[in-house]
């Protein structure tokens, strides 16, 4: 018996060396940045090693933008259940190819170009490869399981291989030269569909995606909508950017919550008056004169007319829940129907005839106005507009801005192309980061020394001479001062954040100042008496990629 033990001992005794030996095992992962990715997931030190098993059960990976560009070493990771790897640079897939437990996969924004790997991943529920170079998706043909696909932004033109992926509730074929949707004919479980930014022109095979709630549709080809008909469960439909001039298709569409059809060549819609539950439409840029249809929208807070052939805005009255209306450049006079809105939070009614903005006076939630290129000479019904935060007036006739004064929250205002002589009701408009004064009639600068938060300041075309109170605006990056009577440039010294700025046609001959503008990306001194060119060329020197605008030499 002590013989039997005995030999039974030597026996085992490899076994469990084997054993303890297989317990030990490490991964090894050539790519550093995967590797810190897989040891935060495992929650292991910096340097240590990847033990086998303890990676062989991890179910989820997240290595999103961390520069990773070589996958070997996943292969042993046979337990992952999810990983996210998008934002990275990687090529070659072949390491994914055994991970058959993968339900979720994203791999978008990397440099793939063959998906043959993933042929195998049957268990493939949610597969993002958005953002690469695919052409061909073959490889996709078995993953019956697939319910979220998301292929936008590759080069793919042949969808045939999906056509038996009858599974997809989700999919995403944005942005590649695709024409042909025949393949999607049978795809009868889809509720969402991506497919702008194509080259289709025929949207035959959608007619059978009756459960179909949300639709990408714009930028391709289309005039012919009539295959929505009867995608009645539609909430989200994007048709911008198309071909389309008759809208009659969408008349029984009633569960229309977004509808977007700008940039057409609509002028009737007429067939809009039964989507009384739109709260978001968008029908800028058509040939639309007559808005009439509209007055029953009532729910809608979002509303797009910009760049129509518009003159008379009654219809609106009644839409009293708009929080968001565009009207710019149509041929609109009379603005008393805004008068009622007082929802209203945004405002763009720039490049029309307006001369009288009364109706504006109670507008008073009003965040966002735009009156630009009007015929505006009075702005007194805007000084108790207090929550306004960006105001375009530029290109009209107004002199007086007293009425700005109260606007302290304002952040963006344009007031360029105008009479404007006197700026002291801008003193206290502090919070100001972006200021558009450009051809006024300004000579005195003082008003703006306290508005420190300023980074783009453009006057140009005044009657400056003095620009030393410039000098407090140490946050300011661009900066234009072409076209005035400046000579010395001395204080804008101060302003070491300049990346662009505009010196030309002033009366400037000593530019040494220049030399402590070393974050400059852009400066234009030509049409300038400058008699030294030294300080330009020690610039240059520090800054070669400065891009220069001038017309005097600076080459001995």
């Amino acid at each position: 018996m002590k013989i039997l033990k005995y030999l039974y001992m030597l026996l085992a005794l490899p076994i469990t060396a084997l054993l303890n030996r297989s317990t030990n095992v490490s991964v090894k992962i050539p790519d550093p940045n995967l590797a810190t990715v897989v040891r935060k997931a495992l929650r292991l030190d910096s340097n240590a090693r990847i033990p086998l098993k303890t990676f062989q059960a991890l179910n989820h990976l997240d290595g999103n933008n961390s520069e990773i560009r070589n996958l070997t070493g996943l292969e042993k990771a046979v337990g992952l259940i999810e990983l996210d790897i998008y934002a990275n640079q990687i090529e070659d897939l072949t390491p994914l190819t055994g991970l058959t437990q993968l339900r979720d996969l994203d791999l978008s924004a990397n440099n793939i170009t063959d998906i043959t790997p993933l042929a195998g991943l049957t268990q493939l529920k949610h597969l993002s490869l958005g953002y690469n170079k695919i052409s061909d998706i073959t490889p996709l043909v078995g993953l019956w399981q697939l319910k979220d696909l998301g292929l936008g932004k590759n080069q793919i033109s042949d969808i045939t291989p999906l056509a038996e992926l009858t599974q997809i509730t989700e999919l995403g074929l944005w942005g590649n030269p695709l024409s042909d949707i025949t393949p999607l004919a049978g795809l009868t479980q889809m509720k969402l569909l991506n497919i702008r930014q194509n080259q289709i022109s025929d949207i035959t095979p959608l007619s059978e995606l009756t459960q179909i709630t949300n639709l990408w549709l714009w930028d391709n080809q289309i005039s012919d909508i009539t295959p929505l008909t009867q995608l009645t469960q539609l909430r989200y439909l994007w048709l911008s950017e198309n071909q389309i001039s008759d809208i009659t298709p969408l008349v029984g569409l009633t569960q229309l919550i977004t509808l977007d059809c700008a940039k057409n060549q609509i002028s009737d819609i007429m067939p809009l008056t039964r989507l009384t539950q739109v709260d978001q439409l968008g029908l800028s840029r058509n040939q639309i004169s007559d808005i009439t249809p509209l007055n029953g929208l009532t729910e809608m807070t979002g509303l797009g007319l910009s760049e129509n052939q518009i003159n008379d805005i009654t219809p609106l009255t009644k839409l009293i829940h708009l929080t968001e209306l565009g009207l710019k450049k149509n041929q609109i006079s009379d603005i008393t129907p805004l008068s009622r809105l007082t929802q209203l939070t945004e405002l763009r009614i720039g490049e029309n005839q307006i001369s009288d903005i009364t109706p504006l006076t109670r507008l008073t939630k009003l965040t966002e106005l735009g009156l630009e290129k009007n015929q505006i000479s009075d702005i007194k019904p805007i000084e108790n507009l207090i929550q306004l935060k960006k105001l375009e007036f530029w290109d009209n006739q107004i002199n007086d801005i007293e009425p700005i004064a109260n606007l302290t929250q304002i952040t963006k205002l344009g007031l360029g192309e105008n009479q404007i002589n006197d700026i002291k009701p801008l003193t206290e408009l502090t919070q100001t980061t972006e200021l558009g004064l450009w051809d006024n009639q300004i000579s005195d600068l003082k008003p703006l020394a306290n508005l420190a938060k300023m980074q783009l300041l453009n006057i140009r075309g005044n009657q400056l001479s003095d620009i030393s109170p410039l000098a407090n605006l140490k946050q300011i990056t661009h900066l234009w001062l072409s076209g005035n009577q400046i000579d010395n440039i001395t204080r804008l010294t101060e302003l070491t954040q300049l990346t662009h700025l505009a010196l030309d046609q002033n009366q400037i001959s000593n530019i040494s100042p220049i030399q402590n503008f070393t974050s400059l990306e852009r400066l234009d001194i030509k049409e300038n008496p400058i008699r030294d060119m030294e300080s330009l060329r020690s610039l240059l020197k520090q800054l070669p990629n400065l891009e220069l605008d001038i017309l005097l030499p600076i080459e001995d």
